[in-house]
């Protein structure tokens, strides 16, 4: 149950859904939903009926029907985020589409937009007098995606690749080189300061991120530049990084008593099984005496429609065991509260 005293916030990852009936993917957890003050997903795909797929864009290309919009608001959704490697995949007009679907529906939504200025700024929900900014980027993103001053998109951080020998290169052929990843300083300086100005507005800042590589392309691991936007996001003020897009968990990270999850995962995604993990998170934020005080982990498994079931602590035990197994390396410890999972900032 809620706490009268206190604000409390649900984070969920990437929402894409296609089935014939869109509101069915969430009945296993619209219990959980009637409990969150404020509920954040990542839309994943463009919500439109409109536009063409961006020319020159490799497969797949993604968008879904506009009425998901609706949807979403109808089983307690407050915000989305929308920048992300989908968002623009039917161009200027499927965007402003999604945009438009989600003012009528009252969802309110951050990281795309109509100008690059638009794009960048926070959206602000108040509840209970707590002031709550969220903002959202990707780092994963075709180009021409990026908003600019005179054309709608998204709000990007680019990332350069660079590759270089490892030591085993002197006496194993073919041994893969290691990828450096380095974010652009200028687009860094542009997310720094959209932190800034959401944190003197707001008593919350949440910063959604889209980045790292996903399931497909097998790879699992955090990459550089993922700890960098992170680290660079809470020194300008952040409260809580939320990453998504890799399509697996990743390990959780405390920063300056601040966390970062760098991939929670999908939450309500209809995809082939191949392409998604069994299991999720869902991020419950206490919010007291304005701040953030405390982070749970609500363990997220998928029943045999795909949909999202959250699960007490012994019967997703195994979600908490990864999750402490992929966050060891970043030094963070795991606690039990309550019969809750919590994450120990101290």
């Amino acid at each position: 149950m809620k706490d009268s005293g206190s604000l409390s916030i649900f984070l969920v990852g990437d929402l894409g859904i296609h089935r014939e009936k869109p509101a069915t993917i969430f009945h296993p957890v619209r219990q959980w939903f009637e409990q969150a003050d404020i509920l954040i997903g990542n839309s994943e795909y463009p919500l439109t009926d409109r536009g063409q797929p961006w020319p020159g864009k490799r497969e797949p290309i993604r968008r879904a029907d506009p009425h998901i919009a609706q949807v979403l608001h109808e089983v307690g959704f407050t915000a989305v985020s929308l920048s992300n490697n989908h968002a623009m995949d039917y161009g200027v007009e499927g965007i402003l589409q999604t945009i438009e679907v989600l003012d009528g529906s009252r969802v309110a939504h951050a990281g795309a937009g109509r100008t690059a200025k638009e794009a960048h700024t926070p959206t602000i929900i108040e509840k209970k007098g707590v002031r709550v900014a969220l903002l959202s980027y990707t780092s994963v993103f075709f180009p021409g995606y990026s908003a600019t001053e005179a054309r709608p998109g998204i709000a990007t951080v680019r990332v350069e690749t660079h590759y270089r020998p490892t030591p085993w290169s002197l006496d194993t052929p073919g041994v893969p080189l290691e990828a450096i990843t380095m974010p652009d300083p200028g687009d860094v300086s542009a997310m720094t300061d959209d932190v800034k100005l959401a944190r003197a507005k707001a008593d919350v800042v949440i910063v959604a991120w889209h980045w790292g590589i996903p399931i497909t392309a097998g790879h699992r691991g955090v990459l550089s530049y993922q700890r960098a936007l992170g680290h660079a996001a809470i020194e300008a003020g952040a409260d809580l990084v939320i990453g998504h897009h890799p399509h697996v968990l990743q390990g959780i990270e405390v920063y300056h008593g601040r966390v970062i999850f760098h991939s929670i995962s999908h939450f309500a995604f209809d995809a082939p099984r191949v392409h998604v993990e069994p299991d999720s998170l869902l991020v419950d934020c206490v919010i007291e005496d304005r701040r953030l005080a405390q982070v749970r982990l609500r363990p997220v498994l998928f029943d045999e429609d795909r949909r999202p079931v959250v699960v007490n602590a012994d019967e997703g035990q195994e979600v908490i065991a990864k999750l402490e197994r992929l966050s060891a390396p970043f030094g963070t410890r795991l606690a039990r509260s309550d019969d809750l999972n919590v994450v120990d900032c101290s």
